[in-house]
């Protein structure tokens, strides 16, 4: 991780300079996937905003102001113009990165993550429409039907129709209201 940032000052005091130094260390680390800096300005510490703001961290980062409001403030970086949250508690911040890094693995997974009831047959469909379509698109009806199904979501009856006698043949089959959609 490189050599420890030495002491300069009294205890428990540090620098802009060394602030930045240490942040850019630890975000270095191939082994921080992310990371948030507790920052108590003192009278000896003055405001270390402006470390933060010049620090290179090319991971998430959060900062937690402990004497800032509860509110949420952003940092603007100076070199990328990227946004870092700062939080008044370390809870908050805490919360928000898990929230986060839940939303990251959720949108790397390519597709929505199967119900453990459903077969694995049943799914086949619409991941082999994805790999075909990567972009996307219509689902085939009857697919798109059967995995709403395996997910739960219930369904109207759909009776597809090539025309207009066959749809009032169709409505006449339900006996009730109907919808059409074309």
């Amino acid at each position: 991780m490189g050599k420890p940032v030495p002491a300069r000052r009294g205890e428990g005091e540090v620098s802009a300079g060394d602030f930045r130094q240490c942040l850019e260390l630890v975000a270095a680390d191939e082994e921080v996937d992310a990371m948030i800096a507790l920052v108590l300005p003192t009278a000896a510490t003055g405001d270390l905003t402006a470390a933060v703001r010049e620090a290179d961290v090319r991971v998430p980062f959060a900062v937690v102001t402990l004497s800032q409001a509860e509110s949420v403030k952003l940092i603007t970086r100076a070199h990328d113009q990227a946004r870092i949250p700062s939080y008044g508690y370390p809870e908050a911040a805490v919360a928000d990165m898990a929230r986060a890094v839940r939303y990251g693995e959720w949108r790397a997974a390519r597709y929505p993550p199967c119900p453990a009831s459903m077969p694995r047959t049943r799914g086949r469909s619409c991941t082999s429409f994805l790999h075909r379509e990567p972009d996307g698109g219509w689902l085939p009806p009857a697919d798109l039907a059967e995995l709403l199904r395996c997910y739960g979501i219930p369904l109207a009856r759909l009776t597809p129709v090539a025309g207009g006698d066959a749809a009032v043949d169709a409505a006449v089959a339900v006996g009730g209201p109907v919808v059409l959609k074309a």
